[in-house]
């Protein structure tokens, strides 16, 4: 059976754009996932972070995936550790960080895993490029469009750094 999820990829250290785009690939190789689209490259500042924290660039994804939600965390965290990612620290910059923001409509809450991502409502880094992708995807627990949730603020917040072309398949 073949869900859809949706993946926030993160960087705010080092050549962040091609971060971004190297973890793009791995996804794009690794076998059970398939890429289906991807949103523009955004900057926002560094959110409930030191002062003087690099700003991040975000990018989302939608995937295809043979995976149960907690088997593509395990691979998401495989490509994590390949950029030397070691530590999932919130407060702490990062060459790359991937976010399962949703899996299909699943709700999940374990310890390892929170689907749909908790803070996901409260990021507009992260709503801004979703919705990019698919402006009528609705949260699981509200059922409200998630569009629904952003406001003129936000669009100021996160700036569209780049588009990006078609997906490549």
């Amino acid at each position: 059976m073949t869900s859809t999820a949706y993946i926030l990829i993160g960087s705010n250290l080092g050549d962040r754009e091609k971060y971004l785009s190297s973890a793009i690939a791995m996804i794009k190789e690794t076998p059970g996932l398939e890429l289906c689209d991807r949103s523009s490259v955004y900057s926002s500042e560094a959110q409930q972070m030191a002062n003087g924290t690099p700003s991040f660039l975000n990018q989302a994804v939608k995937v295809k995936t043979e995976f149960t939600s907690s088997e593509l965390l395990t691979a998401l965290q495989t490509i994590e550790q390949a950029f030397g990612r070691t530590d999932k620290g919130k407060q702490l910059s990062r060459t790359i960080d991937l976010d399962i923001l949703l899996y299909d409509a699943e709700i999940v809450e374990t310890e390892r895993l929170t689907i749909p991502h908790p803070e996901l409502l409260n990021r507009a880094f992260a709503l801004i490029p979703l919705i990019e992708i698919d402006p009528e995807l609705v949260h699981p627990l509200t059922g409200r469009r998630l569009k629904d949730y952003l406001n003129d603020e936000d669009f100021k917040l996160v700036r569209q750094k780049e588009e990006h072309g078609p997906v490549i398949y």
